[in-house]
Protein backbone atom coordinates (compact mmCIF):
# COMPACT_ATOMS: atom_id res chain seq x y z
CA UNK A 1 0.00 0.00 0.00
CA UNK A 2 2.89 2.58 0.95
CA UNK A 3 4.07 1.59 -2.73
CA UNK A 4 1.07 2.82 -4.02
CA UNK A 5 0.87 5.87 -2.31
CA UNK A 6 4.15 6.61 -3.01
CA UNK A 7 3.55 6.06 -7.09
CA UNK A 8 0.67 8.28 -6.97
CA UNK A 9 1.88 11.27 -4.72
CA UNK A 10 4.77 11.07 -7.23
CA UNK A 11 2.79 10.98 -10.26
CA UNK A 12 0.52 13.90 -8.80
CA UNK A 13 4.09 16.08 -8.47
CA UNK A 14 4.81 15.55 -11.83
CA UNK A 15 1.77 16.28 -13.68
CA UNK A 16 1.35 19.39 -11.17
CA UNK A 17 5.12 20.30 -11.67
CA UNK A 18 4.58 20.23 -15.81
CA UNK A 19 1.18 22.12 -15.57
CA UNK A 20 3.18 24.95 -13.58
CA UNK A 21 5.72 24.75 -16.16
CA UNK A 22 3.20 25.29 -18.73
CA UNK A 23 1.45 27.71 -17.33
CA UNK A 24 4.34 29.53 -16.61
CA UNK A 25 5.33 29.97 -19.78
CA UNK A 26 1.26 31.62 -20.95
CA UNK A 27 0.88 35.56 -20.94
CA UNK A 28 -1.86 36.49 -18.71
CA UNK A 29 -4.16 36.85 -21.71
CA UNK A 30 -3.37 33.61 -23.08
CA UNK A 31 -4.21 31.95 -19.23
CA UNK A 32 -7.53 33.62 -19.19
CA UNK A 33 -8.39 32.53 -22.63
CA UNK A 34 -6.88 29.07 -21.74
CA UNK A 35 -9.34 28.99 -18.55
CA UNK A 36 -12.46 30.78 -20.43
CA UNK A 37 -12.07 27.64 -22.91
CA UNK A 38 -11.70 24.86 -20.57
CA UNK A 39 -14.83 25.99 -18.51
CA UNK A 40 -16.81 26.53 -21.77
CA UNK A 41 -16.02 22.88 -22.70
CA UNK A 42 -16.91 21.48 -19.25
CA UNK A 43 -20.10 23.52 -19.43
CA UNK A 44 -21.35 22.30 -22.71
CA UNK A 45 -20.08 18.58 -21.83
CA UNK A 46 -21.73 18.94 -18.68
CA UNK A 47 -25.21 20.30 -20.34
CA UNK A 48 -25.46 17.72 -22.92
CA UNK A 49 -24.74 14.67 -20.83
CA UNK A 50 -27.79 16.49 -18.76
CA UNK A 51 -30.17 17.02 -21.77
CA UNK A 52 -28.46 13.19 -23.24
CA UNK A 53 -29.87 12.02 -19.83
CA UNK A 54 -33.23 13.42 -19.46
CA UNK A 55 -33.96 12.59 -23.16
CA UNK A 56 -33.29 9.10 -22.90
CA UNK A 57 -35.58 9.03 -19.97
CA UNK A 58 -38.27 10.66 -21.69
CA UNK A 59 -38.05 7.99 -24.47
CA UNK A 60 -38.13 5.08 -22.16
CA UNK A 61 -41.30 6.95 -20.43
CA UNK A 62 -43.32 7.14 -24.12
CA UNK A 63 -42.47 3.69 -25.10
CA UNK A 64 -43.56 2.19 -21.65
CA UNK A 65 -46.66 4.49 -22.06
CA UNK A 66 -47.26 2.87 -25.75
CA UNK A 67 -46.87 -0.54 -24.04
CA UNK A 68 -49.18 0.45 -21.58
CA UNK A 69 -52.07 1.72 -24.45
CA UNK A 70 -51.36 -1.34 -26.37
CA UNK A 71 -52.31 -3.87 -23.39
CA UNK A 72 -55.33 -1.68 -22.53
CA UNK A 73 -56.39 -1.94 -26.94
CA UNK A 74 -55.96 -5.11 -26.50
CA UNK A 75 -58.02 -5.90 -23.44
CA UNK A 76 -55.75 -8.50 -22.10
CA UNK A 77 -54.86 -6.36 -18.83
CA UNK A 78 -55.41 -8.66 -16.56
CA UNK A 79 -51.37 -9.78 -14.83
CA UNK A 80 -51.09 -13.14 -13.01
CA UNK A 81 -48.30 -12.87 -10.48
CA UNK A 82 -45.86 -15.95 -10.28
CA UNK A 83 -42.82 -16.94 -8.15
CA UNK A 84 -39.94 -18.21 -9.90
CA UNK A 85 -37.46 -20.44 -8.25
CA UNK A 86 -35.99 -17.84 -6.22
CA UNK A 87 -39.41 -16.52 -4.84
CA UNK A 88 -39.56 -13.49 -6.48
CA UNK A 89 -42.88 -12.14 -7.91
CA UNK A 90 -42.72 -11.97 -11.98
CA UNK A 91 -45.69 -10.69 -13.84
CA UNK A 92 -46.60 -12.51 -17.20
CA UNK A 93 -49.43 -11.44 -19.38
CA UNK A 94 -52.07 -13.36 -20.11
CA UNK A 95 -53.22 -13.46 -23.70
CA UNK A 96 -56.05 -14.76 -24.90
Amino acid sequence: MKKFKQLASGLIEQVRFRLQKGCNNLSPQKRMITILCLCSTFGIVSFYMTASSFYTIWRNDQQTNKIHQVIKESGSHHLEVTTDSIIKPSKHLEYE
